[in-house]
Formats: C-alpha cells, sequence, structure tokens
C-alpha cells in the first residue's frame, strides 16, 4: 500500500516534471511520464507489487497532469 512518503514523492515528482515540461504538448509529456514510470517500474520492483505500483504510476501521470493545468492557468 502507498503511505504519506509515497504520496509526497508523487507530489514532488509530478510538480518537477509538470515544470521541466510546461512548453510541451500533452503527447510529449506522457511520453515522459511512460519513460519515468518504466524506469519506476524497474527501480521499484521490489518495494511495491504490481497493483499497487499501477496505482502508483496513475496517480503520478494524474498529478502532472493537474500540476500542467495549475501552471496554465496562472501563466493565463
Amino acid at each position: 500500500m502507498l503511505d504519506e512518503k509515497d504520496h509526497a514523492y508523487i507530489a514532488a515528482l509530478a510538480a518537477t516534471i509538470a515544470s521541466e515540461t510546461a512548453r510541451q504538448s500533452d503527447e510529449e509529456v506522457m511520453e515522459v511520464i511512460t519513460d519515468v514510470s518504466a524506469r519506476l517500474r524497474v527501480a521499484w520492483a521490489h518495494r511495491l507489487q504490481p497493483k499497487f505500483m499501477d496505482h502508483f504510476l496513475g496517480e503520478l501521470a494524474a498529478g502532472v497532469m493537474a500540476e500542467r493545468a495549475a501552471l496554465s492557468r496562472r501563466v493565463n
């Protein structure tokens, strides 16, 4: 199960990805999320079971898109 530390990590990673990809298209951002997800899946295989990893990565993707929307609103 994901704990508070995991959720904090997801939020920080999502904010970083969103700010670093602010000028890229949604398709390009999804490629970045896919790449990061693949790396995390390997790096954290010992820590999270597949169903929790899927939840973690889904939460990460949703967080990135929410952060991008928030950044866009601030700019406009």
